[in-house]
């Protein structure tokens, strides 16, 4: 886990709350009367069909630069990504 742009603390207790997912700041204003309280999950994969990956990589960071600036605006507790790579990780995390 990281910090995206724009992101303030998690408080200290946590958050814990529903979770809607989009995949594109348009659809996140079509459902923002349903952000407000929620997790907002961007669900939008680097398109890998193009040829140039920093392209690709290009058309997916603005969830990451912007994603929680544009969810706070709806009300929104916190937001989480798609990771935006082209590798395939299956990656377990025990605590």
């Amino acid at each position: 886990m990281l910090a995206l742009g724009g992101s303030t603390a998690t408080p200290s207790e946590g958050i814990t709350a529903e979770v809607i997912e989009v995949k594109t700041f348009e659809e996140l204003e079509k459902k923002k009367n349903e952000a407000k309280g929620k997790i907002v999950f961007f669900s939008r994969a680097l398109d890998q069909g193009n040829v140039n990956t920093f392209s690709g990589y290009g058309g997916a960071v603005d969830q990451r630069v912007k994603g929680a600036i544009e969810a706070a605006k709806y009300g929104a507790v916190a937001v989480v990504i798609r990771s935006i790579t082209t590798r395939h990780d299956n990656v377990r995390i025990q605590v």
